[in-house]
């Protein structure tokens, strides 16, 4: 029964997009999820009941920083946090774009978080799923249409000082 209703969340009627046109991207997520856009420092938090999340952080970064420079600061950061478990690094592409994917387990939360890292015209844009360890296989197909239709828009407006 749990993966019918997964596959019928997953049917284009059931989803929206959320569009950002400062930071220039859009995704599809399902419509029964809520959307939060003033949890700072995201951009959006969206998130099923308190089982599972997806979110967006973007910025600038310095013209010299790659996406490994930047990848490889964030994972120092995990590697020193004893209850991230389990940690896995694949370089991937998100819309033709290369990212990294970078997935653990987190102890103390008993959830299994998914970073995706990457950089675009000078800004970073680190996208996130989170849900708890027994719940992930059930959102798995979810957070990968999300990611799958992650797209950028080449007009965006560029960040306001």
């Amino acid at each position: 029964m749990i993966t019918f209703f997964i596959a019928a969340a997953l049917t284009a009627s059931s989803l929206e997009t959320y569009k950002n046109d400062k930071s220039g991207y859009s995704f599809d997520y399902p419509v029964s999820w809520m959307v939060n856009q003033k949890l700072n420092p995201f951009d959006v938090v969206i998130y099923h009941d308190q089982d599972a999340n997806f979110s967006v952080i973007s910025g600038p970064l310095p013209e010299d920083i790659t996406l490994d420079i930047y990848t490889s600061e964030n994972l120092k950061g995990l590697e020193r946090n004893k209850s991230i478990k389990d940690l896995k690094k694949e370089t991937i592409e998100i819309n033709g774009k290369p990212a990294i994917k970078i997935q653990y387990l987190k102890e103390d939360d008993n959830a299994i978080i998914t970073h995706y890292f990457l950089i675009l015209d000078h800004t970073a844009y680190l996208i996130t799923t989170g849900a708890k360890s027994s719940e992930n296989d059930k959102y798995l197909d979810i957070f990968n249409q999300m990611i799958e239709s992650f797209h950028f828009n080449q007009d965006k407006k560029p960040p306001i000082d």
